[in-house]
């Protein structure tokens, strides 16, 4: 049984009590960069709540969760094109590679221990100039700590993130970055 599978009818509810507003930031983050026909890969998507405003939006959804309750709670709010049960930590995944516009993961680091393999397969499942934007909670990691993390990826030439974008994003959210790969020009 995945992690999420006995809560996945009360998740949405939930969040909602712990004002937690993680997808709609992540959402104010990437819709500068988003068009309607673009696609988009949801790592742990859960629920759908972050993916319901890219779909909105007209972008084409794929989604990865390792929970069948969650993806059967998804499903129910046509919030993906494609629904995929995978483990996220489980690599590669099961996705080509420069196949999506956009990668987002969101309320899904902070259960991770090791974030590497996934940055990676962010990067090689991103289209070149693609967006990832993902989240990392405070109560897990500090925003000095993401901040460092996502420095070294750009350092090692797995992401490169617009400095103004990440600048203001570290500083106004302190937990939610917007990154994207390739050239900038």
């Amino acid at each position: 049984m995945a992690q999420h599978d006995e809560s996945a009818r009360e998740y949405d509810a939930q969040s909602r009590q712990y004002e937690w507003h993680g997808p709609e930031v992540l959402f104010g983050l990437a819709f500068e960069y988003v068009s309607a026909g673009e696609t988009l890969l949801d790592m742990g998507i859960g629920t759908g709540l972050s993916a319901l405003p890219f779909s909105k939006a007209g972008l084409s959804i794929v989604g990865i969760d390792a929970s069948s309750d969650m993806l059967d709670v998804c499903r129910s709010k046509n919030a993906a094109w494609e629904l995929k049960k995978h483990d996220i930590l489980v690599t590669p995944l099961p996705c080509p590679e420069g196949g999506f516009d956009h990668v987002i993961a969101c309320g899904v680091f902070h259960l991770i221990e090791k974030l590497d393999p996934l940055v990676a397969e962010a990067s090689r499942v991103l289209k070149e100039k693609g967006t990832f934007v993902f989240t990392f909670e405070k109560h897990r990691v500090g925003a000095d700590d993401a901040f460092r993390f996502a420095r070294e990826k750009c350092r090692s030439g797995w992401m490169r993130i617009p400095p103004r974008r990440f600048s203001a994003t570290a500083r106004a959210t302190s937990n939610v970055f917007s990154v994207r790969t390739g050239s900038l020009s």
